[in-house]
């Protein structure tokens, strides 16, 4: 029973939202009407314990909600009219974290809730969801031509995918234009004042103050092109190029024919005769051409594995191919290290049920995924 007892809030001005307010809510279905301005939004605001009236009481089953609100939130909840979430998680990881916000436990931990929630209003995958259609995982549903025209100061390089079909110079701009000459499911445009070192059928695009590991990239590219054409399927496109960017983010993504890759995970990567940042980062980004371009997984559980994983599994063939076993044994020993200290055990899953959406689950996909392919 949700008890209100002249209930009272004046805001400066001074403005009466609530003017002695009585209520006996029991358990079920409560409609509040009211015109706007008529004090909806601040009376539960205060039954949530989110704001202090001027005067009067709030109590949920006989116990005081003013004075102290935090002890009844495991069994009080408030959805306001605009319910924002962090853009960085995803829908599992915010119900955890709410339920964790209201101190709810679960005897079989809160991913299990979490799991059984979600299921309860059909917001999970079913065991089956993969028959039939369903939606990619990156880009779209079926793979479309693209034309791209980008236009920007003459003394930058402006790539995206495919091959460069015009390149015209007017009052100090420069137009270029980008048609793919294989299907594609996504693009990007990376430009740049870049020099540029092209092998065979490759191209890397680098900031000419730091030439550091060029040759390593380029090498890379190149074994990649041949090995995991011979291996996988042969290269579709024309050119296989790498396009630098600034260490403003550290990443990189193999978008078709167009690496886009930051110096910072690259180029400024210390590499030892021992190990080959460098090589292993391209050749992972690399071999997304074969593993999220020209075959795309689905979206649901266990789609990234086959983007990510593969990716790292062609990683240790063309370490293994290029290196030498030494060098391979080295990474697959790195990779089954940070397994081991980056897992959780206790919200771990099987391969197909991986899903971004609990804490381990990267290095699920990209380590464990890479070792259950069967190389390490």
């Amino acid at each position: 029973m949700l008890t209100v007892r002249d209930l009272v809030k004046i805001y400066p001005g001074p403005v009466a939202a609530l003017q002695g307010v009585d209520l006996d809510i029991p358990n079920g279905m409560f409609g509040l009407l009211g015109s706007n301005g008529a004090g909806k939004t601040t009376l539960m605001r205060i039954l949530a314990g989110l704001l202090e009236p001027t005067s009067g009481n709030a109590a949920l089953d006989g116990e005081s909600i003013l004075d102290r609100p935090e002890t009844i939130w495991s069994r009080l909840g408030y959805l306001p009219q605009d319910f924002g979430f962090f853009p960085h998680l995803t829908g599992t990881a915010m119900l955890s974290y709410l339920l964790r916000l209201k101190g709810v436990t679960a005897p079989g931990g809160l991913n299990a809730l979490c799991d059984e929630l979600l299921e309860q209003v059909n917001l999970s995958f079913t065991d089956d969801f993969y028959e039939g259609q369903t939606d990619s995982f990156v880009g779209t549903r079926s793979p479309l031509t693209t034309r791209v025209k980008i236009t920007g100061p003459a003394e930058f390089t402006l790539n995206s995918v495919g091959i460069k079909t015009a390149d015209t110079e007017d009052a100090g701009r420069r137009t270029v234009v980008w048609e793919s000459d294989h299907p594609v499911s996504f693009f990007n445009v990376v430009a740049g004042r870049w020099d540029v070192k092209r092998g065979a059928g490759t191209a890397v695009f680098y900031h000419p103050g730091h030439p550091y590991n060029v040759d390593e990239i380029l090498g890379c590219l190149d074994s990649s092109r041949k090995y995991y054409s011979q291996w996988f399927l042969a290269y579709p496109w024309k050119e296989l190029k790498l396009s630098e960017f600034p260490a403003l983010a550290t990443y990189a993504q193999g978008f078709p024919t167009n690496i886009s890759f930051s110096e910072g995970v690259g180029f400024l990567t210390a590499s030892t005769p021992e190990i080959h940042f460098a090589f292993e980062i391209t050749a992972h980004e690399a071999a997304h051409q074969w593993w999220g371009n020209i075959l795309t997984p689905g979206k649901g559980p266990g789609g990234n594995i086959l983007a990510e994983g593969m990716a790292h599994f062609s990683t240790i063939l063309l370490v293994d191919q290029a290196k030498g076993p030494g060098a391979r044994i080295d990474f697959c020993k790195r990779l089954e290290a940070n397994y081991a200290k980056s897992r959780r055990p206790d919200a771990e899953r099987p391969l197909v049920k991986i899903d971004g959406s609990r804490s381990g689950d990267t290095t699920v996909t990209y380590d464990r995924g890479a070792g259950s392919s069967g190389c390490c």
